[in-house]
């Protein structure tokens, strides 16, 4: 395992604990920085509507922990309902409640999941509850398979201020890197951070396209969009890195 003995790692994260136990279990110091907050849909009726209106062999499609959450408190999801995810986090979190996912592609991202997706009976409904700064993707790219993709809010995603402690570190140019976890805490982090470290690494493709059309150097795109193998492929390239040094 290689050490992360002496390095300060930013994780811009709103559910920060697993990779907290990661970077902690490398000896590191982990600097937690939501710099957003997850909040209620404008319409809490919305998604509990949304999932009365499925019907058996209609497909549910989850794209985060935050929409598997929302989706828990909406109610019961009907029987015969196809389940698909975009990675291994949101198949965790789904089979936390009890869903077992159909279909979780190899490349977690709105077009793995689109390349993997199975042959499906035209017309076919597919639910996706996103937060309230999702693109469209995912329903475009369903809707030229065929499908019907029903999409409802589910939760907001709200700016926040970045926390004393990480602002404070980031000034005095204490922290080693950097693990952003989409596209949206990205743009966030950069928008409000007195500094950033040359060591920014992401959980894949489409949070490091959104931290690059930031100004951002994507030092790391990881391999897998879980703690474990994000840490271990950041201290890896942190092994080479002379630490963070204060002005």
């Amino acid at each position: 395992m290689t050490s992360l003995v002496g390095r300060t790692v930013l994780l811009a994260q709103n559910r920060p604990e697993r990779w907290v136990a990661e970077v902690e279990a490398r000896g590191g110091v982990a600097l937690v920085a939501p710099v957003q907050t997850v909040e209620p849909a404008i319409d809490p009726a919305g998604l509990p509507r949304a999932l009365g209106g499925l019907e058996p062999g209609d497909w549910l499609v989850l794209t985060s922990p935050s929409a598997v959450s929302a989706l828990a408190a909406a109610g019961a999801v009907p029987a015969g309902i196809r389940v698909a995810v975009v990675g291994p986090g949101t198949r965790d979190a789904a089979r936390e409640i009890g869903l077992e996912p159909e279909l979780t592609p190899d490349d977690a991202s709105a077009a793995g999941l689109l390349a993997a997706w199975p042959e499906t009976a035209s017309g076919t409904r597919a639910l996706l509850p996103l937060s309230s700064l999702a693109p469209d993707t995912l329903a475009r790219g369903l809707a030229d398979r065929g499908l019907a993709p029903v999409r409802v809010e589910a939760y907001r995603v709200e700016p926040s201020p970045l926390p004393g402690p990480a602002r404070a570190a980031l000034a005095e140019r204490a922290v080693d890197a950097v693990v952003l976890s989409s596209a949206s805490s990205a743009r966030r982090l950069v928008s409000v951070a007195p500094w950033l470290p040359r060591v920014v690494a992401c959980i894949g493709e489409s949070t490091a396209a959104a931290a690059r059309a930031a100004g951002l150097d994507v030092t790391l795109v990881a391999s897998r969009p879980v703690p474990g193998v994000v840490v271990a492929e950041l201290a890896d390239v942190l092994r080479t890195d002379r630490p963070a040094e204060s002005p």
